[in-house]
């Protein structure tokens, strides 16, 4: 519950400005330092904002709990800012094997604080105290290794952050729908199905955002500098593209197909059989999460090209169909029915993503766009109705072991899916090239 507002408020946390950076060609140290002063102002803002809306928030979830656990997470949008600049800097210049190793320390010691604490009781509030030591130990090591590069200076003028207001709110705009059409399911099925409902929803949703929100970023993050540098060749920037969603789709589309395929099992070893009720969510779901995987990179290219103002009136039209998806599923059955609703209405948004994205970025080439992740997605399909249909022929009594066997069987035979087709051969030889 405190992770859906604190998520809405992060978004607020560079006001939209971050990206800017690194899409412009240079920055001066004047610019910079009133970027970085703007970011700690925000940040120290965003936290009395939201500890004044704490009783508000627990009133609306009904859980006293929030009184304690909201301000605690609110110390994030202090802590974050502190080194977010010196991040995107880093993006910028591509050096990602510095940010890679700052970011493996602060998870390793966030979650290393987190089970601690949860083994002395601590419950919940383990969860957000490990997540606050991991943003103390990314500010830091930032901090440490950034700050004779890129120090700014005791200056801030709002004449400096002319150009760079402009396209932040824009971006702003744009996250806040974003996200407001993304969270909005579970807003909803908190409000209006409780606790439980949302629990069950929660835990299918976060095994199906992983891949998502963990291999899409690698991906994104460094193509979003290399485009901005090719911003003004729309032939080389389409060639990329295409190759970015070839890759999201050749990877996800086995990992949540698969998943969707072995769903009980699944939940019966991660989670154990009073999850069993998320299985048929989780299902649903798991397409909601590989056509988002898909679509998600074309924040990359439309930031690449300058245009944060046709994100935002995109992702307006977009909040606005899932809102309608959602309530659609609520009636018709609940927190299944949302998940359902969303697969039907994603669909449509990844239509939309070619027709008034795509298109208008980098021109016509449906075909092209259609059939560099078509052949993965038909591949994982054909190998997630084996491992469903596995169990039919040959099971054990241990959830383990079954999930293990379907695991297996489902990466053979996607392997040897991938390995028989050139066009997928070539791609791998050139991922394993330029690693």
């Amino acid at each position: 519950m405190a992770a859906v507002f604190i998520g809405f408020a992060q978004t607020y946390l560079d006001m939209g400005m971050s990206s800017a950076v690194v899409q412009r060609v240079t920055n001066t140290r004047e610019q910079l330092s009133s970027l970085y002063w703007l970011n700690i102002f925000t940040g120290l803002a965003l936290f009395i904002i939201a500890v004044c809306a704490t009783p508000f928030i627990a009133h609306v979830y009904a859980e006293d709990r929030l009184y304690r656990l909201f301000p605690l997470c609110a110390l994030l949008f202090v802590i974050a800012p502190i080194g977010a600049q010196f991040m995107t800097l880093l993006q910028r210049e591509m050096e990602f094997r510095t940010i890679a190793k700052i970011e493996i320390v602060s998870t390793a010691l966030g979650t290393l604080v987190a089970i601690a604490l949860a083994i002395q009781g601590f419950g919940p509030f383990s969860l957000v105290l490990g997540q606050l030591t991991s943003a103390s130990a990314t500010s830091l090591q930032l901090l440490v290794s950034c700050w004779k590069r890129w120090a700014p200076s005791f200056t801030f003028g709002l004449h400096n952050l002319k150009g760079y207001l402009g396209f932040g709110l824009y971006q702003m705009g744009e996250r806040t729908l974003n996200f407001i059409g993304s969270r909005i399911d579970q807003l909803l099925i908190g409000a209006m199905l409780g606790s439980t409902a949302l629990g069950y929803y929660m835990i299918a949703w976060n095994l199906v955002i992983m891949p998502v929100g963990r291999i899409n970023p690698i991906l994104t993050r460094v193509a979003f500098p290399i485009f901005s540098r090719l911003q003004n060749d729309s032939e080389s920037l389409k060639r990329g593209y295409l190759l970015v969603i070839r890759i999201v789709a050749i990877v996800n589309a086995p990992l949540l197909l698969g998943c969707a395929a072995a769903a009980t099992n699944f939940i019966l070893v991660v989670y154990g059989p009073q999850w069993l009720p998320s299985v048929p969510i989780l299902m649903a779901l798991c397409g909601v999460g590989l056509i988002r995987s898909i679509g998600n990179p074309i924040g990359t290219l439309q930031l690449a090209r300058g245009r944060a103002d046709l994100g935002f009136y995109f992702n307006f039209w977009i909040c606005l169909l899932q809102l309608i998806g959602v309530i659609a599923g609520l009636a018709l059955g609940g927190a299944l029915g949302v998940a359902t609703s969303l697969l039907i209405t994603h669909v449509i948004i990844l239509a939309a993503v070619y027709y008034f994205m795509v298109r208008k970025l980098i021109g016509d080439c449906f075909s092209e766009f259609a059939f560099s992740f078509t052949p993965a997605i038909c591949h994982a399909a054909i190998m997630g109705l084996l491992v469903a249909m596995l169990p039919i022929f040959f099971s054990t009594s241990s959830a383990y072991v079954d999930l293990a066997i379907q695991v297996s069987f489902g990466t053979a035979v996607y392997t040897s899916e991938i390995l028989l087709f050139p066009a997928n051969r070539r791609v791998l030889s050139a991922l394993l090239a330029r690693a």
